[in-house]
């Protein structure tokens, strides 16, 4: 591609971010990552959400939150998907204290909770022996 004279764009970097993830090379996808931006491509919230998905997948909680965090304060607001990813992770780590935290923060940037992140919220607390605490959250999604 670059060879032909073609630039590489956000969408060429996501892509190739994701293979990497797919194929457990962590380390080279945090590194292309890094080196988009002085290649003069922005990260979108793609690219993060592709960074937190495979941080994700690969048990990189703390690496994940940090991007969340990070995608925050470099004006790249979450979306629905970036809220999906790190619920998902959080309550399958048993960090409810962290997922409903968060849960709160997706309310306050006006993120609307889809029927699939109360899902895994009711199942998390009830397999964590918080049962009233899924039935209020139940109740207040109906």
């Amino acid at each position: 591609m670059i060879l032909r004279g073609v630039n590489p764009n956000t969408v060429t970097y996501n892509t190739l971010i994701d293979g990497f993830f797919l194929e457990g090379r962590i380390g080279d996808a945090r590194e292309l990552f890094v080196s988009m931006t002085s290649k003069g491509c922005r990260h979108d919230v793609f690219s993060y959400n592709i960074m937190i998905h495979g941080y994700c997948n690969n048990q990189k909680l703390e690496q994940a939150m940090s991007l969340y965090r990070e995608m925050i304060s470099e004006g790249v607001m979450p979306n629905a998907t970036t809220y999906n990813i790190l619920l998902n992770c959080l309550f399958k780590a048993g960090k409810i204290a962290h997922a409903k935290k968060l849960f709160g923060e997706m309310r306050c940037n006006n993120v609307v909770p889809q029927e699939y992140m109360y899902n895994i919220r009711i199942d998390v607390l009830c397999k964590n022996g918080c049962v009233n605490k899924a039935i209020h959250s139940y109740q207040r999604r109906a």
